[in-house]
């Protein structure tokens, strides 16, 4: 993980990844197990998820403490109508409440870095 960013007023960095996290667990996919590992090992409790709906490697749309959350990549979020408007040069996952952006988690993809080439020898 590169960073957690909070786009809105009223949410701290903490609190966004915990619910990123909640919204993740049990989430068999790399960057979904890294946003988990990454809340945990900063202690943050991971919240019941209810009602929620998977589209593997876009995103997750779940309920937490009754907030309708959106976790996912940016064009998983731009489907659903919801406004993305920061792209950071990493890679990065956001999260929404309803249709308001709350931030997002930034986070190095060595298999998206330019000029990385594989030898399929």
């Amino acid at each position: 993980m590169v960073g957690v960013s909070p786009t809105c007023s009223g949410i701290t960095a903490r609190r966004l990844l915990q619910l990123a996290a909640s919204a993740e667990q049990r989430i068999d996919y790399p960057v979904a197990r890294a946003i988990v590992d990454y809340s945990q090992q900063g202690g943050a409790e991971i919240l019941p998820r209810e009602n929620w709906s998977y589209q593997v490697g876009s995103g997750i749309a779940t309920t937490i403490e009754v907030i309708n959350l959106t976790v996912g990549i940016e064009r998983f979020l731009c489907f659903l109508g919801i406004p993305v408007e920061i792209i950071p040069p990493n890679g990065a996952v956001y999260v929404a409440a309803g249709d308001k952006l709350l931030g997002y988690i930034e986070y190095n993809d060595p298999l998206k870095r330019p000029g990385l080439s594989f030898n399929r020898g």
